[in-house]
């Protein structure tokens, strides 16, 4: 017989809480129904070539248009990689912008200076818009609040990006009274709400991607599944999460920034991290985290 640790109170207090942080613990599968990246406010995409995405300043852009109008002026027809030669050399002064490995415009030192650093910033620079977003691919459309009625708007949009590992939502709007055609999901509860009042988003817009030198999924220590609590049967979520970051080798973290909890029970033996002591799976009902990212 199993014996079921109080420590388990998440699953049964706290249930609706740590579902508004998971979601869902399948974060692999959870595709939107429709997404597409925008540059950040204050950024359009530089164009410096064809299909050229990363996001620049409006001054940059311009920059790159006027670099491509005197690409053919700035090439040694001379040199024997020239244009005589049917080559690109540069005239003297001038080097390749490298904005794409085979962009040879001939710019200045500077402007290639510039042109590497955009490039090396592009992920920073740039939001997901994420329309008529919905809990799975093909499921229900996430509702407007995080729990029934409250925490509305902004907390469940941050936490529909922050389970698609981006920082939060710069954006999104409400799409009113949808429920009896297309019904919603309380990301705090899993309650589907079906009713003609019930109201989802058109679009939430999430930015700062998340690095994944950042995300540990799942997270162990010491060979063993990462517990939920911090000592047995106290300091549960959050604690623990914080715990494990600050004890990461190669990186310094400060605290957790967002978590997931397995709502499965774990079929692995788990370690909690405060006093390092493991639970056996045959004598435990066990649950572990699934993902922690850590800042």
């Amino acid at each position: 017989m199993f014996i079921n640790r109080t420590k388990k109170w998440l699953f049964s207090v706290l249930a609706a809480l740590l579902l508004a942080l998971a979601g869902t613990w399948h974060i692999a599968h959870a595709q939107p129904s429709y997404n597409a990246n925008v540059c950040s406010p204050g950024y359009v995409e530089r164009q410096a070539f064809f299909g050229d995405p990363v996001c620049v300043t409006p001054q940059t852009k311009a920059q790159a248009a006027y670099d491509n109008s005197q690409a053919s002026a700035r090439i040694d027809e001379t040199a024997p990689g020239g244009a005589l030669y049917g080559g690109d050399t540069c005239l003297p002064d001038y080097v390749w912008r490298l904005a794409g490995p085979s962009d040879h415009v001939c710019v200045t030192p500077e402007i290639q200076k510039q042109t590497a650093y955009d490039n090396s910033q592009a992920d920073n620079r740039l939001d997901r818009r994420y329309d008529y977003p919905k809990w799975w691919s093909d499921d229900y459309r996430i509702d407007w609040c995080l729990n029934g009625g409250t925490q509305c708007g902004q907390p469940a949009a941050d936490n529909y990006c922050k389970r698609h590992l981006w920082t939060g939502a710069r954006d999104f709007a409400a799409d009113p009274n949808i429920g009896s055609s297309q019904p919603t999901i309380i990301s705090a509860s899993n309650e589907v709400c079906n009713q003609s009042f019930c109201t989802g988003f058109k679009y939430i817009t999430c930015y700062g991607r998340i690095k994944y030198d950042r995300i540990f999924t799942p997270p162990a220590w010491q060979g063993h599944r990462l517990d939920v609590c911090l000592h047995g049967d106290s300091e549960c979520g959050k604690p623990a999460a914080d715990a494990f970051c600050r004890q990461q080798e190669f990186q310094e973290f400060d605290e957790s920034f967002y978590y997931l909890v397995d709502p499965v029970r774990s079929d692995l033996d788990t370690i909690t991290i405060g006093d390092g002591k493991v639970y056996d799976k045959n004598k435990y009902l066990l649950y572990a985290f699934y993902m922690i990212i850590c800042r």
